[in-house]
């Protein structure tokens, strides 16, 4: 019995390590000031995808009648079922409706602190996103956003992988610099350039990882 709950334990963790190992990366290696021109200079334009979006919170209330309440002092998102996924009650203040996006099923919000809120209303999971600062790659399969939390900025990539966003993990070789982007272009599907506004050499370059 011993043996066979050892074996069930090695195998989860054999299991969690095969599915952490399988989570995308990147790395960033800084360039010239040179470089970073060259490389802007054959940029390639393109068209970032269209969102949809409904920015008019009585309009998003009449769509989401029985899903989304927001008033003054609560903040509450249901499920087809009645059943709730978010709820806040005394509010310090009323949440910024920014607004719904609809092709994703989610509405994005700033509380009294400008924290960044970009809910599922299938699932009530914050995705820590502003969906406006994505910047996609030209396949459209990778994209770039940034996410406030109140006090710092975060940037992120993300993978699209089997129709989920999936967050790639930094591969950090000393300190990151990926914080403070001042400009950001992707070369193509799997590199980017950009700048940091407060590091001695402000220009980099990130490669995404098989």
């Amino acid at each position: 019995m011993l043996k066979s709950k050892m074996f069930i334990l090695l195998f989860l963790v054999l299991k969690s390590d095969f599915v952490c190992a399988k989570v995308p990366s990147y790395e960033i290696n800084p360039i010239t000031r040179s470089e970073f021109e060259r490389k802007f200079q054959a940029l390639n334009p393109y068209i970032q995808p269209k969102i949809t979006s409904i920015k008019e919170l009585d309009t998003t209330r009449d769509l989401l009648s029985e899903v989304l309440f927001l008033d003054d002092e609560n903040f509450e998102i249901k499920d087809k079922n009645g059943n709730s996924l978010v709820k806040e009650d005394e509010l310090e203040a009323m949440h910024e409706f920014i607004a719904y996006y609809p092709d994703e099923n989610s509405i994005y919000l700033k509380d009294w602190m400008g924290m960044d809120k970009f809910i599922s209303l299938e699932t009530g999971i914050d995705r820590k996103e502003n969906p406006k600062s994505r910047i996609y790659s030209p396949n459209n399969n990778h994209k770039i956003s940034v996410y406030y939390n109140g006090g710092d900025s975060y940037w992120s990539v993300y993978r699209i992988i089997n129709k989920q966003w999936i967050k790639m993990n930094e591969r950090i070789v000393g300190e990151s610099v990926f914080y403070s982007i001042d400009q950001f272009y992707w070369l193509n599907d799997n590199e980017f350039i950009f700048t940091n506004l407060y590091r001695e050499n402000q220009f980099y370059q990130g490669i995404l990882l098989k």
